[in-house]
């Protein structure tokens, strides 16, 4: 049978032998870890920001955000980034301003700046090819107490 379905529609993939569907890009988890790096926090995210997933990361970069200090958020280990990932990063960016800090995003996939050259995001959030160029664009900050990232995750 062809790609396509008789009715136009692409072909569900075939279920494995217990039932289930194979894993797709899209079942992926969230993976995401923050850190201090010369006395920014550098949150790097990896799997899929979609309608599911995006809360988990909302919740992460709002607490993180609220802290008034400059964020790097990494998204070259990032999959897939739907619209409600795109609306996260935007509000995370705002409430970055509102506390006395800013938001910065490092990536370097084409799929991914695309999407925020199309969107019209890259004027709210500066956009880097990596973690050191962002860093480099932003201010020097002190390092908390310790220089670890304690409560960070």
């Amino acid at each position: 049978m062809s790609a396509l379905a008789s009715a136009g529609r692409p072909a569900r993939p075939l279920p494995t032998r217990d039932g289930c569907q194979p894993p797709t890009a899209m079942d992926q988890p969230l993976a995401i870890r923050a850190e201090h790096q010369r006395g920014h926090t550098v949150v790097t995210v990896a799997g899929n920001i979609g309608i599911i997933t995006a809360p988990q990361l909302r919740e992460q970069l709002h607490a993180l955000a609220a802290r008034g200090r400059p964020l790097v958020v990494d998204l070259d280990a990032v999959t897939f980034l739907s619209a409600a990932g795109l609306r996260v990063l935007a509000t995370a960016a705002t409430r970055a301003v509102a506390h006395g800090g800013r938001l910065h995003v490092a990536c370097g996939r084409y799929q991914i700046r695309r999407l925020f050259l199309l969107t019209g995001l890259h004027h709210q959030i500066p956009l880097s090819h990596t973690v050191a160029e962002a860093l480099a664009a932003l201010p020097p900050v002190p390092a908390p107490p310790g220089g670890t990232a304690a409560g960070l995750t």
